[in-house]
């Protein structure tokens, strides 16, 4: 949903940028702030001016033709006297001056493309621009296609209400766009590698949880360390705990691991054991250590 956009609006935004925008896309700017245009076999999204009328429409019009064009105006190969008016995913709908050195933007319409290096492109003048734009206004006299008449006869369509079916989108056949295009696309795709992140973390570090859901009660966990070298396919895992001698036992027992203590009390595996028990974990070794009341269980894969 749009709204139409004050001539105050649309001057503060010619005064910010240093331009005078063509009559005829103040005029249908004003009338409709923003919606979409079909060009090129694609939607695009027109952007817009600033309204500060209320603050529900400074929301939706804060990211408009102002920002985003000094953001573009920061790429180095972006046409510096170009202003941004239309996007789709990574391309943009530009106006340009009528000459060098002019402040008066033209009434022909280009394509720039974020990804090439190439000049922007003429696609259209701005009278063919809006003649295919979807007009969101349904109902408002200055809406194109509004009868007079009907007006006269208070036939002229309001917006729908709760109760009755929103017109088709030329987007979807539905009462909205799809949420597969634009900004929406970003957040799906956002929403997607986070779920990978997530799954390929759980995958790597649930399986070694056990180590610490099975210490004994009142056990101080000093430090946990993960690593992992996807090069060479090796996985190392640290649990340092401050631990009595007795609990340290307990701990071994749960996780059905062959103690090793360094500590002058305790000396029960001789180097060659050691060797023989790492030898029989086939790539992959745990091993825990009690030092001065430290227990130390590392846990390496390769």
């Amino acid at each position: 949903m749009v709204w139409p956009v004050s001539k105050a609006d649309i001057e503060r935004a010619e005064r910010e940028l240093n331009v005078t925008f063509p009559a005829v896309f103040a005029q249908q700017m004003s009338v409709a702030n923003g919606g979409s245009v079909e060009l090129l076999h694609h939607w695009w999204e027109l952007c817009t001016f600033e309204d500060r009328s209320s603050n529900k429409r400074l929301t939706r019009t804060f990211d408009g033709i102002v920002r985003e064009t000094r953001s573009m105006r920061e790429l180095a190969w972006f046409p510096q006297t170009g202003v941004v008016i239309g996007t789709c995913n990574s391309d943009r709908l530009i106006l340009l001056p009528e000459s060098a050195g002019s402040e008066r933007l033209a009434d022909d319409v280009f394509v720039w493309r974020l990804d090439s290096d190439e000049s922007p492109r003429r696609v259209c003048s701005l009278d063919e621009l809006f003649a295919n734009r979807h007009s969101p206004l349904c109902g408002d006299p200055r809406s194109p296609g509004w009868d007079e008449g009907a007006t006269r006869d208070h036939e002229i369509v309001s917006a729908p209400t709760k109760s009755e079916k929103r017109p088709p989108s030329p987007h979807t056949g539905r009462g909205r766009r799809p949420l597969w295009s634009g900004r929406g696309r970003v957040a799906l795709l956002t929403v997607a590698l986070l779920a990978l992140a997530v799954a390929v973390w759980r995958a790597s570090v649930v399986p070694l949880w056990p180590a610490r859901e099975a210490l004994p009660a009142d056990v101080r966990v000093i430090d946990e360390d993960i690593y992992e070298d996807e090069f060479l396919g090796e996985f190392n895992y640290t649990l340092r705990v401050r631990i009595t001698p007795d609990q340290f036992e307990e701990w071994m027992l749960r996780l059905e691991l062959p103690a090793r203590d360094d500590g002058p009390e305790y000396s029960e595996q001789s180097r060659a054991e050691r060797d023989r028990i790492d030898a029989e974990q086939r790539g992959c070794h745990a091993m825990a250590t009690l030092v001065r009341g430290v227990g130390t269980l590392n846990s390496t894969c390769w």
